[in-house]
């Protein structure tokens, strides 16, 4: 298929360098890597050894913002179809050829059983995936930015297929490596507010038919951060109340406001035992 696989390099040559080689690996592919002002240069490393490989420099950033940087990589794709990869992922020698026969249009891809690490390798066709407008900026921190593309996608109308996950290998790391660079550190917090966040997003989308636009969705953003921030400060259920507009009902002239509640809470002892996260969402 005629693809570009896109990836982001922020602090993390080490696990690039180990999958690189993968990525070359597979026939006809096309790569560009995003040097999101990478400490280590990654940039200047992959016109040494690998010249073949585009570079996209986004200078002057002092937080990797996972988001952005995916986003900056896609806009240089020039190709039907775009792989999204982290740099942390391993591409079996088959991976291109098996996932190829399944690609159609108006479709992606995703493995079919999701672990931690390979949630973001997914293959869009490229014009979909700009219709969509990429990756959600708002994230903050980790978790969520990938299912909320998914999220997306669905929404525009596209099925999907799945790739065995056996073609895919994650390097394992502690969340040392996960967060560094990142601006917010504590993954179990951001974790938190980007899936309140999704989760209100979404469903809001679907009650409206229509994607809030950005300025609706940043105050989302806040709120949402404000609200877990409450919970788990006061170690209390914090609740967060979405205005999803009012119905007119002619002719009689009445009214019916739509709101949407979410109630964040922390964990019970006994579930904590079974789920590390230390809070649940709960719809109302």
């Amino acid at each position: 298929i005629d693809c570009t696989l896109v990836a982001t390099c922020m602090g993390r040559l080490d696990d690039l360098q180990q999958s690189l080689p993968t990525w070359i690996a597979q026939p006809g592919v096309q790569i560009v890597v995003v040097d999101y002002s990478c400490p280590q240069k990654c940039g200047v490393w992959l016109e040494q050894h690998f010249p073949s490989v585009r570079v996209v420099r986004v200078s002057g950033k002092t937080y990797f913002d996972r988001s952005d940087a995916k986003n900056f990589g896609i806009q240089a794709v020039q190709t039907q179809w775009t792989l999204l990869v982290d740099a942390d992922v391993q591409l079996h020698p088959d991976f291109l050829r098996s996932i190829g026969a399944l690609s159609r249009p108006n479709r992606y891809l995703r493995s079919d059983h999701v672990g931690e690490g390979t949630g973001g390798t997914m293959l869009v066709e490229t014009e979909r995936l700009r219709d969509v407008g990429g990756h959600d900026p708002l994230y903050v921190g980790w978790g969520e930015e990938d299912d909320d593309l998914v999220d997306a996608l669905r929404f525009a109308g596209l099925d999907s297929a799945r790739f065995p996950a056996r073609l895919l290998q994650h390097a394992a790391h502690g969340d040392d490596a996960r967060m560094e660079n990142h601006e917010a550190d504590d993954r179990e917090r951001t974790h938190l507010i980007n899936r309140l966040y999704r989760t209100a997003k979404w469903d809001l989308a679907r009650l409206m038919g229509e994607v809030p636009i950005i300025q609706q969705r940043r105050i989302l953003h806040q709120r949402a951060t404000t609200t877990v921030d409450r919970m788990l400060t006061s170690g209390r259920s914090a609740t967060l109340e979405v205005d999803a507009g009012t119905m007119q009902s002619p002719p009689t002239c009445r009214s019916l406001r739509r709101c949407l509640t979410y109630v964040v809470s922390p964990q019970d002892k006994a579930a904590s035992r079974q789920d590390k996260t230390p809070s649940r969402i709960d719809h109302r």
